[in-house]
This record gives structure tokens, sequence and C-alpha cells, in this order.
């Protein structure tokens, strides 16, 4: 009998091992659809949404509700009509789609190296390991409830977050759009 301490040494190893070769499949699949092109096509890239405005930036930027308070923010926050749809921003493979614990919903697209992310979702119509192409629509921007205790909450705008990383680095996602 194996050890506990060697299975669970195993364990991480063939864990490892299966990320590795996920993230081998995401980048074979990105090359097919051209997604190594994201780096050239840096500043010419479409807008998540339609229309929006840029409502927080990259960066350190001043907490919007507390004067005088700086927080780092790793995207780029828009805001958006109600029910916007959201788009993939380039060619690439969807990497993940997440539930947060707060059921709003974000998914993370691959172009070869570069990763965009879209959080803030209602809705998602793409699964893992599908292709999407430039302008697909990928979900709709979280709007609140009619019914319940959301409606009562008070709505300055909907709002999309978008981030892009290089090799799990945060980007700034304005050099891209």
């Amino acid at each position: 009998h194996l050890s506990i301490r060697r299975q669970r040494q195993m364990c991480i190893r063939d864990s490892y091992l299966v990320i590795h070769l996920q993230t081998q499949i995401e980048l074979r699949n990105t090359k097919l659809v051209g997604g190594l092109g994201f780096e050239k096509s840096k500043k010419k890239l479409i807008w998540p949404v339609e229309k929006g405005i840029l409502l927080s930036n990259f960066g350190e930027v001043y907490h919007k509700d507390l004067p005088g308070i700086k927080i780092i923010n790793n995207g780029i926050e828009l805001g958006v009509e109600k029910k916007s749809f959201v788009r993939s921003v380039y060619d690439g493979v969807v990497s993940k789609v997440l539930i947060m614990p707060n059921g709003l919903k974000a998914i993370m697209i691959r172009h070869g190296q570069y990763l965009t992310v879209y959080s803030n979702l209602g809705e998602t119509y793409v699964s893992v390991g599908e292709t999407v192409l430039t302008g697909k629509k990928i979900g709709v921007v979280f709007s609140v409830h009619s019914v319940g205790v959301l409606s009562q909450m008070p709505i300055k705008s909907v709002i999309l977050s978008f981030t892009t990383r290089q090799h799990r680095v945060v980007n700034f996602p304005r050099l891209c759009l």
C-alpha cells in the first residue's frame, strides 16, 4: 500500500499534468483561430460592448464612494445599458466560465498567450473549449431583477468589468481597445 504522503504527491502531480494539458489544448485551439495575432491587433480590438462609457480606469484609482481612499483596479469598468450584450474582443477559445458566490458570472477567453476576462455577467452563451470569433455575443451584463430584495437596490449604472492578462500578469486593457 502507498503511504498517504505518496498518494498526495501523486494526486498533486496528476493535477498539474491535467492543468498543463488543458493549457496546451487551449493554446493549440487558439492558434487554429488566429489568436496569436492578438498582440498585433492591440489598439484595434473592438470594445466588449456596443455602447459604454469608462467608469473606472486601470491601476490605482480613487474609490468612488470613499473620498481620499485609493484602490487597485486590475481592469476597467464600463457603464453600459441594461441587458447589454457582451462580445469577444478577438478570436479565441473559452478557457473558463465561472459562477461567483454572489451568482454573477465571468468568462475567460484565451487568445494565444493573452486572456480576456469579462465579469459581472447575468447570462453566458458560451462553454469551456468553445471557439469564439471577434464580435461573438458571449453573454449579457447583469441587471437588477425586477422582483425580490435586489429590486429595492438603487442602481446608478450597469457595470461590465473587463481585464486583459498576458502570462497571468494583468495588463492595461485600454492599450488593447
